[in-house]
């Protein structure tokens, strides 16, 4: 088999058993009982790819405050970003944008109720944690 895909000739012996079989396996076993996945509780939006480190920042600060946080890098316009954080079911968006580096600021949107303000992140992740 080696030798068919370029190789030199080797004896060899192997098995393969596909991940779906063992996820079925795992499930009769009721392995997965009790657990839950959760979707990230905010998702960090740069609405440009230049804001993109300040969002990876914004986001290490909320999980160093114990919140879980995603950036999504390949989209920046907001409204595929609210759609994305819709779809995952993630409570807050941080939006940030050029507006927001100026005042040092992010803007927050509830994702449930779709209030947003723009506050200074300690004020953003208070209200995260108090939620």
């Amino acid at each position: 088999m080696i030798k068919l895909v370029g190789g030199f000739e080797l004896p060899a012996t192997g098995m393969s058993i596909g991940v779906e079989r063992v996820i079925e396996v795992l499930e009769a076993k009721n392995v997965f009982a009790g657990l839950t996945c959760k979707a990230a509780k905010v998702l960090v939006a740069p609405v440009k790819s230049d804001y993109l480190i300040e969002a990876l920042k914004i986001a290490e600060a909320l999980r160093d405050n114990e919140i879980s946080a995603i950036v999504d890098p390949e989209r920046f316009k907001l409204r595929l970003l609210l759609d994305y954080a819709d779809r995952l079911k993630i409570d807050y968006v941080i939006i940030i944008g050029e507006k927001e580096l100026s005042e040092d600021k992010v803007t927050m949107r509830n994702m449930k109720t779709w209030e947003q303000e723009t506050l200074k992140l300690e004020d953003a992740i208070k209200k995260i944690l108090e939620s």
